[in-house]
């Protein structure tokens, strides 16, 4: 229903003092206006990604300052890429592989890379809280200035390095 059809309705059962018409259509509009904005999201994230493994596949290695925040990137290679400033958070990252890659100033809060490859990684001033890094390979990995507010996931990933 477009806007103009919902406000005629709406006029219409204003005008006759329907007013349970008007709350049931009211009710709908709002419903099928959060299904829609739903499947709009998903479908964006999805672009994202495709469009970031476009890119990668065809040699472009600078992703700086992107949005993928909530995407599902799972089992993603982006090795070697620049991420810089990019917002990540509350993607799911497991299983990628990202090693070397620049995640500084990134903001990876609420992300799952586990079992992600992290190896040779800088993550400097990289907004890792709530990242969940269990299994995840975190060998010669920068993590100066990072933002570790809640290391659990992190420690028991030290863990499995050094154990």
């Amino acid at each position: 229903m477009s806007i103009k059809e919902f406000s005629d309705k709406s006029n219409l059962a204003s005008s006759k003092g329907d007013r349970s018409s008007f709350s049931l259509l009211n009710s709908i509009f709002v419903l099928l206006n959060k299904f829609s904005l739903a499947k709009f999201n998903e479908v964006i994230a999805l672009m994202n990604r495709d469009e970031l493994l476009k890119r990668y596949a065809a040699g472009e290695r600078d992703f700086s300052g992107v949005d993928l925040g909530r995407a599902n990137l799972y089992g993603i290679d982006l090795s070697s890429a620049n991420l810089s400033r990019a917002n990540i958070s509350y993607a799911k990252l497991s299983d990628a592989n990202l090693q070397s890659t620049d995640l500084c100033q990134a903001d990876l809060s609420d992300t799952d890379l586990s079992y992600a490859n992290l190896s040779y990684a800088n993550l400097s001033d990289a907004n890792l809280t709530g990242a969940e890094l269990d299994g995840a390979e975190l060998s010669n990995i920068n993590l100066s200035r990072a933002n570790l507010q809640e290391p659990i996931p992190l420690i028991k990933s030290f863990e499995s390095i050094y154990g």
